[in-house]
């Protein structure tokens, strides 16, 4: 393959081609003709025009992503495996002309949860920088509040 790749021989390469075909048994499919939807970063749709055998899905493969069969108003779970670098495999059994292939990054808790605690963290961090104005009454009396039961505890502590 090095050979055929660096100086670029046409005969190596057909020849090259030819041997993984019959390895994988590709004799007569041709490539496959689709579209690929975009919705937002965390959904791609993917519609088959033709038949296929698989997706090779070239972006960084995480655990989160899951991926879907649509045919006949149906869902399917489909696997994915790594393939090369940190890119996603999806095999398709029978996939077929006017079928989709979802593809989904779903979140779990603990993502909601670092959501918002940064949200939470930015909120405060732009009330510290313009001194409270707007909280500070209610932060002072849930400060004290707050410190009731140490106080408490303390004057326990010092009386044993």
């Amino acid at each position: 393959m090095y050979h055929a790749s660096n100086y670029r021989n046409r005969e190596e390469t057909l020849l090259i081609k030819n041997i993984f075909d019959w390895l994988q048994d590709n004799r007569g499919i041709t490539n496959t003709d689709f579209d690929v939807e975009f919705v937002h970063p965390e959904k791609r749709i993917v519609k088959l025009k033709s038949p296929a055998k698989g997706i090779l899905f070239k972006e960084v493969r995480f655990p989160k992503w899951r991926a879907y069969m649509e045919r006949e108003g149906k869902r399917e779970k489909l696997d994915i495996y790594v393939a090369g670098p940190d890119f996603m495999y999806i095999p398709l059994y029978g996939a077929d002309l006017g079928d989709n292939v979802v593809l989904e990054y779903k979140k779990i808790a603990v993502d909601y949860i670092a959501y918002f605690v940064s949200l939470a963290t930015f909120i405060l961090l732009i009330l510290w920088v313009f001194d409270w104005w707007i909280v500070k009454p209610y932060a002072l009396s849930l400060k004290n509040k707050m410190r009731l039961p140490f106080i408490r505890f303390k004057e326990w502590w010092n009386r044993e």
